[in-house]
């Protein structure tokens, strides 16, 4: 009888895969790196067959092999990734150009027509999220407007690289319910696709994927999907869901208040609560445990500035723990630099596409060091912003679990705490999205028990916690950083347009 469960995450960076046990512990691991592609200022995009659809079999492979299990043993596969994306496809369920991802922000004109023409308090109050340039919706409307030819042979259009590996594994166009809310296209409280805002946009909703639970099976592995990842022909696939809330359920937070802390490409922090917490600089939508939901902070490039940065160092970040070291002797505030992190963009809080990045308060004294430090705290300082809104909201965190790559940095994680006077706990073996992935695959397929029992599969971790006297430190600096964007954002403006 199958007896594994595996999953796999097509983040921006990379695709991951584990294959567990039902008690969550770890059999294999595997990672295949990834690349976006931008083909101009604002521009990102990945093809779908080469970054995703290629990264997943290659994943999957290697965790296959590192685990010596049989395809026959896997009793049920689930899938997460990074969305929402615009990935158009024709009838035979083709890709017709590149998907257009998340953090692209050509569609700002379309941002400003859908407020314009539908009004920000209409739309939040059928969506529950502000208009913005990293939902499906104004990137629809772009498509049409720049390349109404290709609009024009698309049947289908999936909001998330999952969803992509899901048709192709099953044959079904499928998503839950999460990823929908992102969209920007789907009324949040109905738990369906809205006609008003797929008319705004010029779409049926017959264009978008069906609407399921995130645990929900949605198929089984065709026999020509089985030849071509090396999976057995009849292993059933959940819908899965976002990465970053797949992310929140490895880390254990279903109950309210807790919360997931990714140090991801985009910084994010999904905290799970009873009701929806509606605002303009928050994102919120459905949990993937039912009859929860999920309050969102996501900042477009915290991790990926970080990679800019060692890229634009050179040395292929071979030196990074020496750099490290150095930024750790530095004091909080990197000796008078500030570091706007709105490098593509910025998503929560400010919701600004055209808001675009800055090193500020550089003199000839300064290191690679200090810049480097001073990245690190941005991170902080917009989430001081966030926790601004939650205390306004009455949602209070718990403490916050720490994930992804970036987690790793003992310094990072330092940072944000003293920054924000939040304590994290991060375990250095929890993969994040793909064990979440795996856990909801035997929620589908009966093999795990109930929702509690992810608390088994989270082990205890390392603990930080925050210096007081470095917090008072970072809420004195924390008032210029805020000044910055304001000061400058008209000029921001004009240099995007």
């Amino acid at each position: 009888m199958p007896s594994y469960l595996l999953g796999a995450d097509i983040g921006t960076s990379a695709c991951k895969a584990v294959l567990v046990d039902p008690l969550g512990r770890i059999l294999s691991s595997s990672r295949v790196g990834n690349e976006v592609l931008f083909p101009r200022p604002g521009w990102a995009e990945q093809d779908p067959e080469r970054h995703w659809w290629a990264t997943f079999k290659e994943a999957v492979r290697a965790c296959l092999r590192g685990s010596k299990a049989s395809p026959r043993d896997i009793a049920c596969l689930g899938v997460s990734g990074l969305s929402a994306n615009l990935t158009p496809l024709d009838g035979r369920g083709r890709p017709l150009r590149s998907s257009i991802l998340y953090m692209d922000t050509r569609a700002a004109a379309e941002v400003d027509h859908l407020k314009a023409e539908l009004g920000d308090d209409r739309f939040l109050e059928i969506n529950g999220n502000p208009i913005s340039h990293r939902m499906l919706a104004p990137k629809i409307l772009w498509f049409i407007r720049h390349e109404p030819k290709l609009f024009g042979r698309a049947e289908k259009i999936l909001p998330s690289s999952h969803c992509y590996v899901v048709s192709k594994l099953t044959g079904s166009i499928a998503s839950d319910l999460y990823v929908a809310d992102m969209t920007g296209l789907s009324n949040v409280r109905k738990g369906e696709w809205s006609d008003e805002l797929c008319e705004a946009v010029g779409i049926e909703p017959g264009m978008l994927p069906e609407l399921v639970e995130a645990a929900s099976v949605v198929g089984e592995v065709t026999g020509s999907a089985a030849k071509e990842v090396g999976l057995a022909k009849g292993t059933p696939v959940v819908a899965g869901s976002c990465d970053a809330n797949v992310s929140a359920l490895s880390a254990g937070a279903i109950e309210d208040g807790e919360s997931m802390l990714s140090y991801g490409s985009v910084g994010a922090a999904y905290t799970c609560v009873s009701k929806p917490t509606v605002n303009r600089g928050l994102y919120f939508g459905h949990h993937v445990r039912p009859g929860k939901w999920v309050s969102v902070i996501a900042m477009q490039t915290v991790g990926a500035v970080v990679e800019w940065f060692r890229r634009l160092r050179g040395n292929g970040g071979r030196d990074l723990a020496e750099l490290e070291e150095r930024a750790k002797r530095i004091p909080p505030g990197s000796e008078g630099i500030i570091v706007l992190p709105y490098f593509m963009g910025e998503r929560s809080p400010i919701m600004d596409p055209r808001a675009r990045g800055m090193i500020f308060g550089l003199n000839l004294y300064h290191t690679d060091a200090h810049v480097y430090r001073a990245i690190l705290e941005a991170f902080g300082y917009g989430l001081l912003h966030h926790l601004e809104i939650y205390e306004g909201l009455g949602v209070r965190i718990k403490g916050w679990v720490a994930v992804d790559g970036g987690a790793k940095s003992r310094l990072w994680r330092k940072i944000v705490s003293d920054a924000t006077g939040v304590t994290q706990r991060y375990d250095p073996g929890n993969p994040g999205a793909p064990l979440g992935d795996a856990f909801l695959a035997g929620i589908g397929c009966g093999l795990v028990g109930g929702w509690r029992a992810i608390k088994g599969w989270v082990k205890a971790g390392e603990i930080t916690r925050p210096s007081r006297s470095a917090h008072a430190e970072y809420l004195r600096l924390y008032r210029s950083y805020r000044s910055l964007y304001e000061l400058t954002k008209e000029e921001m403006w004009k240099l995007s347009a």
